[in-house]
């Protein structure tokens, strides 16, 4: 089968949309091997990869609300998954991980006594460093607050995107719905 010009075809296996591709994408495929329907533009709008679809029929089955919804929410909660571990990853290498909320609690404890003895981790660290102990508990409460701040920024926008998702009265609201990193624009 050869495709057409200004169409969108869907690839369906196991009564499921597998791919969605144009003319620019695959120019033809073997009918025998590959079950690919053309798409109706209002379908463009809304099928989605996953989309079950009905073989008796031949019908790509529209997804009602609530799977929308669902759909939504689990695309709202992978974004915010992926920043949520890149953050950590780019703000607390693995080693600082391992120790970090020793670090909070004893930078917190050192510049509230200025006892060093309250803090036998940071004082460890201070000392193979190189550096003095208040430098490094302020550098930790710093950090600890820089990231509190950018976790809190990721948090406040997917719970906006929760409560629109929630509050949608229509499929179309859902399929303007943008994850947009509150990271990227602070």
């Amino acid at each position: 089968m050869q495709a057409q010009e200004n169409t969108t075809y869907a690839i369906i296996c196991d009564n499921a949309v597998t791919q969605l591709f144009t003319k620019e994408d695959f120019s033809e495929w073997n009918e025998e091997n590959i079950l690919a329907i053309p798409l109706t533009a209002e379908q463009v709008s809304w099928v989605k990869v996953g989309d079950r679809f009905d073989s008796a029929s031949q019908s790509i089955i529209k997804p009602s609300l609530d799977e929308f919804k669902t759909k939504a929410l689990e695309f709202v909660n992978l974004n915010f998954e992926y920043e949520v571990s890149a953050l950590k990853d780019e703000l607390l290498p693995l080693d600082e991980q391992l120790t970090w909320d020793s670090q909070k609690s004893e930078a917190k404890a050192f510049l509230s006594s200025k006892n060093p003895n309250d803090a036998p981790l940071l004082s460890v660290l201070a000392n193979a460093r190189g550096q003095e102990l208040e430098a490094l508990a302020n550098k930790v409460l710093e950090k600890s607050n820089d990231y509190n701040a950018k976790i809190a920024l990721l948090v406040g926008n997917r719970q906006k995107l929760q409560a629109q998702i929630q509050n949608a009265q229509s499929i179309s609201e859902l399929e303007n719905l943008q994850y947009i990193s509150p990271l990227k624009e602070a």
